[in-house]
């Protein structure tokens, strides 16, 4: 090799390099998800009456959540493997919007999409962003973390509160989420993952503190109300509030 050029062995080097690079990160993508998911179980499992709310039909269109393409190919725009869009009114009488969006298999590259992101991608402004822990919402392990958004669209205000899941993990850091795929590339481990959004929209001059409330209530009575094997997909070891 020392008798050939400069540039020929500064390309031989280049393509060695990007071969160690391949190599590596077909090393830590797992060939085979540990994971298997039928589209519509999720949608079965969920209840038509959550406590004091009863589903209904949609009365307004939700801000977007995309699926696998067609023969179930991920691109960026398209992680998952199953969406779900519910409504449900209470007593108070406005629509609580549900959207659930679930993923068996996510990499760094391909990975579910953050409120955070798909809101301000749709013409939404975030007006607040909270981290907090709802005492109806436990595994073992304890509160699980979850997001306040607020955000504001011309003449509307819509208060969201979701969790999202990575693997094992619930923190609502972006940084937490890739760790967590990363730590399971590293076993040779697929990771799943599932959001579960909900929301209800109000007059942009209205008092959202009432509104953060319900969705308190209604996200623990959600779980609550769904079927044992869903609610595992979405939760694992899910515990319910202690009396």
């Amino acid at each position: 090799m020392t008798g050939l050029p400069l540039r020929s062995r500064l390309a031989i080097l280049a393509s060695a390099l990007l071969l160690a690079s391949l190599g590596f990160t077909r090393w830590l993508t797992p060939e085979i998800s540990g994971i298997s998911h039928m589209p519509g179980t999720i949608a079965r499992g969920l209840p038509d009456t959550v406590g004091l709310w009863q589903a209904v039909e949609a009365a307004s269109p939700m801000v977007e959540l995309t699926v696998a393409g067609a023969g179930g190919q991920r691109i960026n725009d398209s992680p998952y493997d199953e969406v779900v869009t519910r409504s449900y009114v209470g007593p108070q009488g406005r629509p609580i919007m549900l959207a659930i969006a679930y993923a068996a298999q996510q990499r760094q590259e391909v990975k579910i999409h953050r409120p955070d992101l798909c809101y301000p991608a749709q013409g939404w402004g975030l007006l607040a962003r909270e981290r907090t822990t709802q005492r109806g919402l436990r595994n073992a392990a304890g509160p699980l973390e979850t997001t306040r958004l607020l955000a504001r669209k011309r003449e509307q205000q819509e208060v969201v509160l979701y969790l999202l899941r990575t693997g094992d993990s619930y923190s609502q850091s972006m940084w937490a989420g890739r760790l967590a795929i990363l730590e399971a590339g590293l076993r040779g481990l697929a990771t799943d993952g599932v959001l579960v959004r909900v929301s209800q929209r109000l007059d942009a001059g209205d008092d959202p503190r009432p509104v953060q409330a319900e969705l308190e209530r209604f996200l623990p009575a959600l779980l609550r109300h769904t079927a044992e094997d869903v609610r595992e997909r979405l939760v694992p070891g899910w515990r319910p509030q202690a009396l």
